[in-house]
């Protein structure tokens, strides 16, 4: 067994999962218009858009009052996704549309949510914003990638639906439909400047960042074996013995051969009456192993059977003379 990996297997037996840290934010919506070097020969092929926006959630903001929250450098990427009226096509408008925050072109980034008020015909109404803003510059060029989310007070609507839940700390979306709002893209790459403008479709998380370390397809917060044996095929005794079955994973992403090592741990951890003995077969825990893969519909019975046979032998082969 890869013994380096043991501990980490021993996450079978742990405690509870850590929240991501990172979320993407996912805006549709239907073109109003726009101006700019580029846009104005686009914006009537344009059908809808798609604007996503990755954030750091852990990033503390710094508060100027009790209406406005700053957020700095917790902005990962963003992206818009513009789609012709009638084929859904993926359109191309000549200027960047993705922006990610890296330092090595001397980025900053910028992301505040805001509360105003205006006063209109003797009114006083309230305005929500929020605004995320990636500047760079470089050898090659400079500019920045502006969106701005604003929310339409209801004396504007007919039954508005609100863009965000909350107005504390790092918002929370609403992720039904979102009529009564919009949002903008500003661009500017190199001193050419596209604003884009359009009304709210729907509005909601994608899902969190999903960080897969030993790429089992389980993301690492909710994989109890974070760093995975990742052999092929089952093999015992440090691949002295290999069995004629595949190392898949179960529900969990842990391997068969993550079930074996956390076995190993605890005969590690908890030898038994305190003695480690010299071990003359496989432990309880690793015969269980095969049985427990077949209960959960991990393996058939006959590579049940064969990981059996492998491990005997390997436990065999191992035996003082």
């Amino acid at each position: 067994m890869k013994l380096h990996n043991l501990v980490l297997c021993s996450a079978l037996l742990l405690s509870p999962l850590a929240s991501a840290q990172e979320v993407t934010l996912r805006l549709d919506g239907e073109v109003l218009g726009g101006r700019g070097f580029n846009f104005s020969n686009y914006w009537r092929d344009i059908g809808h858009a798609s604007l996503f926006i990755t954030y750091d959630t852990s990033v503390t903001p710094t508060s100027e009052d009790e209406d406005d929250f700053f957020y700095h450098n917790s902005i990962k990427n963003m992206r818009l996704e513009l789609y012709a009226h009638d084929s859904g096509e993926l359109l191309d408008i000549g200027v960047p549309l993705e922006i990610t925050a890296d330092p090595a072109r001397d980025t900053s980034n910028r992301f505040y949510t805001s509360r105003y008020t205006e006063e209109y015909q003797g009114e006083t109404i309230e305005y929500l914003r929020v605004i995320s803003r990636i500047t760079y510059e470089d050898e090659d060029n400079a500019g920045f990638m502006r969106v701005t989310v604003r929310e339409v007070p209801a004396q504007f609507t007919v039954n508005p639906v609100p863009v965000m839940n909350s107005f504390s700390m790092f918002p929370t979306y609403n992720s039904d439909e979102a009529f009564a709002n919009n949002f903008s893209v500003t661009i500017d790459n190199n001193r050419i400047y596209e604003d884009i403008q359009f009304t709210i479709e729907r509005i909601g998380y994608v899902g969190e960042l999903v960080i897969d370390g030993d790429g089992d397809g389980v993301a690492d917060e909710a994989d109890l074996c974070p760093v995975s044996i990742t052999d092929e095929t089952v093999s015992f005794g440090d691949g002295s013995v290999v069995a004629d079955v595949e190392n898949v994973y179960d529900a969990n992403g842990c391997s068969i051969m993550d079930h074996y090592a956390a076995c190993e741990v605890v005969e590690e951890e908890a030898p038994r009456r305190g003695i480690r003995s010299v071990r003359s077969g496989p432990s309880s825990c690793e015969k269980a192993v095969s049985y427990d893969l077949v209960a959960d519909g991990v393996i058939s019975y006959s590579e049940a059977r064969v990981l059996r046979d492998a491990l005997y032998e390997s436990s065999t082969m191992t035996q003082p003379r």
